[in-house]
């Protein structure tokens, strides 16, 4: 190989390097420009009129939500249970629940909402008493996101201003379907007494409704508030009013005097009806409960579409839920409380659902499709 070729090989080779050199240099500089104009555009403005989600768009994400219920009962166990089943489903954010009762006082439920503020980034209240006092504890809440549930429409006028982060879901209650299942099981009910304790702030309102729906159904109804919660016999017995079947509103009696009632309602074959599956275990011949459930799904959505930027909600959005009900039957207390029917069809009631038949679709959830495919009316 003479000089000459030699030379022009190792001008070749430098020529490359050289190229290669100025070609990577300017790649990495037009990238890096690139990275300086995306990160000196500006930001949109934040959207007054829509709920934002709680978190920027970085997964995998953990966040904690935290639910404000009045007390630590059966109603904030199913809402818990059906948020919990729903959230779960999320493949890119962890989701930790955080259970807030309040011992049904406004200062221990005013605590809860200041801790909520602390350690939550969402807030779900269950009730009117708990929806205002977390209007009231704004402050310290630094506008997260808040689903304010378990409302009803006659309610709104008495919830306090809230921010455009909050959803209001009000739940339309529909008796007719479980007074329609009852006369099924005892097809010889004519009179229900309707026995309820003013605890809560729509609790006569619901009573009403009860009531209505046991009148449309051919029943003569009585209603009875209980004064206490001790010697529900004496209570009842001093009533001159004689009826075959006793329905029993959420939060009426504790633990602890279930019996008395129980031990009444079988010494005068009154078949009691609860709206408490724990009432059922402890005594009660036949309960429909676990609607909270179904509700606590529905806000789960809501909570992943807010939190994980799946959909934005114009402020002031009011959504409408419709409870889905489960029959419980105690098989010991029923033929003690005036029952008698066939272990095949005590064992179909086990598993009845009850659809409301007032219930809508929407579209924008998959588990209301899914529900409504699955869940046949009885």
């Amino acid at each position: 190989m003479t000089l000459e070729s030699t030379t022009l090989n190792i001008l070749w080779y430098i020529g490359c390097a050289v190229a290669t050199v100025v070609g990577l240099s300017i790649v990495t500089r037009a990238y890096y420009r690139s990275r300086y104009r995306l990160a000196a555009r500006p930001r949109p403005a934040k959207d007054n009129h829509t709920v934002i989600p709680a978190v920027p768009t970085q997964w995998p994400a953990t966040l904690t939500v935290g639910i404000l219920t009045p007390l630590s009962n059966e109603a904030a166990h199913y809402l818990v249970e059906g948020l919990s089943g729903l959230l779960a489903l999320s493949g890119r954010t962890q989701y930790t629940l955080l259970p807030l009762p309040g011992n049904n006082t406004r200062v221990n439920l005013f605590e809860r909402a200041q801790q909520a503020g602390n350690s939550c980034d969402v807030l779900v209240t269950f009730g009117l008493t708990c929806a205002n006092i977390a209007t009231e504890a704004a402050s310290h809440l630094k506008n997260i996101p808040i689903i304010k549930a378990g409302l009803r429409n006659d309610q709104l006028l008495r919830l306090l201003p809230h921010s455009s982060e909050t959803i209001v879901v009000t739940t339309e209650y529909d008796y007719r379907q479980q007074i329609a299942l009852f006369k099924q099981i005892k097809p010889s009910a004519k009179t229900a007494c309707i026995l309820y304790r003013l605890q809560h702030e729509h609790i006569r309102e619901e009573v009403q409704e009860l009531n209505k729906a046991l009148l449309n159904a051919g029943f003569k109804t009585y209603l009875h508030v209980l004064a206490h919660t001790t010697h529900i016999d004496n209570q009842l017995g001093a009533s001159a009013a004689t009826y075959d079947s006793l329905f029993l509103m959420p939060y009426t009696v504790t633990a602890s005097t279930i019996q008395e009632l129980v031990t009444y309602c079988s010494a005068k074959k009154i078949t009691l009806c609860a709206q408490e599956f724990d009432i059922v275990t402890l005594g009660a011949a036949v309960g429909f409960g676990e609607s909270e459930k179904e509700l606590g799904s529905h806000i789960g959505h809501l909570i992943r579409n807010v939190c994980e930027g799946k959909k934005r909600y114009p402020a002031g959005t009011i959504m409408t839920s419709y409870p889905v009900y489960r029959c419980k039957i105690n098989k010991r207390k029923c033929q003690s409380q005036g029952l008698e029917f066939s272990p095949e069809y005590m064992t179909m009631l086990e598993h009845a659902s009850i659809v409301n038949h007032q219930r809508t679709v929407h579209t924008a959830y998959n588990h209301d499709q899914s529900n409504n495919s699955q869940n046949q009316p009885f």
